[in-house]
């Protein structure tokens, strides 16, 4: 999906790349990698910053949703930090 191997990336760097879903391409995006134990939950986590349409980010949380992504409840996040 990502056009770069997130395994060989360092955390806390923003990389450039697109997201492609069936060989089309989505968008180009920044996308921001955070690796355990340093992240805010110390667990692995992604940002990634697309284009503000709301087709392509639909379309990009539906792809993540299909490959087994979930959306946070409401103060998950936090709530792990504080686990």
């Amino acid at each position: 999906m990502f056009s770069k191997d997130l395994n060989k990336a360092d955390s806390h760097k923003a990389l450039f790349g697109t997201i492609k879903i069936k060989d089309q391409i989505v968008d180009e995006v920044l996308l921001t990698l955070f690796k355990n134990p340093s992240s805010f939950t110390g667990e692995d986590s992604v940002e990634i910053a697309c284009h503000g349409s709301v087709y392509i980010q639909q379309t990009i949380l539906n792809a993540l949703i299909d490959l087994g992504a979930r959306i946070a409840d409401p103060g998950e996040f936090s709530l792990r930090a504080f686990l």
